[in-house]
């Protein structure tokens, strides 16, 4: 990351609008792993954790648009405990296929929402808060709705999909010729030559970095010397991630406690552990989980 990444191929970073690759893409018949709403944390036992405490614990992660040199496929929503899962994700998906959509804390007025395309996410950044404050009004909420870039709730983990290395590419093969080979898989973010043969590469949709690792892969086109890999985050992304999940973790079990300190579980013997699990999701944005998102 940082300003020399994105600013190496200033005409690549710059793409054209939401295209085929991003925001019109839906996979069909895919299965969502996100929490829609239909299973979210109660408060009903009574939690010391309230919405403004929940809101400085993400204050370290999170920030406005223009904030910091670039935006995050994730965004934050606060201040929205009046509106409901099903019509704040309606809303969310206006600007792009969604890779997650976390509405276990809807009971704080938290949302969580990832794209797969960094661009919806900026556009939503922008936008978003408008479209949800005038919901917000319709059911006479005085609550002013937050939206704001936050820390993707997946940074912890070791690799970013969003990007590829390409290691001992061919002298001959230049920055120009390798981004325009790439550009047809999908926009590219950023590319960066790390000397010896090796590239760093961004894309602007995590999907067709995926994509693009799995073609050049089986084809192989500049030989079997050279490899492409997934792109790695760096140790202070990880940390920041790591402790992101660690204040949410801590919501969970607060929000998930009786005043008298004890999980609650459901009454009767035959009731679940858990109150909802993952359903099969028909409408649009996908499920699952990557890079930059959830």
């Amino acid at each position: 990351g940082g300003e020399d990444f994105y600013g190496a191929f200033g005409a690549a970073s710059n793409q054209s609008t939401l295209n085929s690759h991003s925001k019109e893409f839906r996979p069909a018949g895919a299965f969502s792993d996100s929490n829609d709403g239909s299973s979210t944390m109660s408060d009903a036992g009574g939690t010391d954790i309230s919405p403004n405490e929940c809101e400085a614990d993400l204050d370290p992660f999170m920030w406005e648009v223009g904030g910091r040199p670039q935006p995050s496929r994730c965004i934050a929503i606060l201040h929205a405990s009046w509106l409901k899962p099903p019509e704040v994700r309606q809303e969310c998906e206006q600007f792009g296929a969604l890779e997650s959509f976390r509405a276990e804390f809807a009971p704080k007025g938290i949302f969580f929402v990832s794209y797969y395309d960094v661009r919806s996410a900026d556009l939503a950044a922008s936008e978003l808060q408008a479209r949800l404050q005038r919901v917000a009004l319709l059911r006479r909420s005085t609550e002013d709705v937050m939206v704001r870039f936050c820390l993707p709730l997946n940074s912890s983990s070791q690799y970013d999909d969003s990007q590829i290395v390409i290691n001992g590419l061919p002298d001959e093969i230049g920055d120009a010729a390798l981004t325009s080979m790439l550009r047809s898989y999908g926009a590219i973010r950023g590319c960066v030559f790390k000397g010896n043969g090796a590239y760093l590469v961004e894309f602007q949709n995590v999907q067709d970095a995926k994509q693009a690792i799995l073609e050049l892969e089986s084809t192989q086109p500049w030989g079997p010397d050279v490899s492409v890999d997934p792109g790695t985050r760096n140790p202070s992304d990880r940390r920041k991630g790591r402790e992101l999940l660690s204040i949410i973790s801590r919501w969970r079990q607060g929000m998930g406690r009786k005043s008298g300190g004890q999980p609650t579980r459901p009454s009767g013997p035959e009731a679940p552990r858990f109150s909802g699990a993952a359903q099969p999701y028909s409408g649009g944005g996908g499920g699952g989980s990557g890079g930059g998102g959830a």
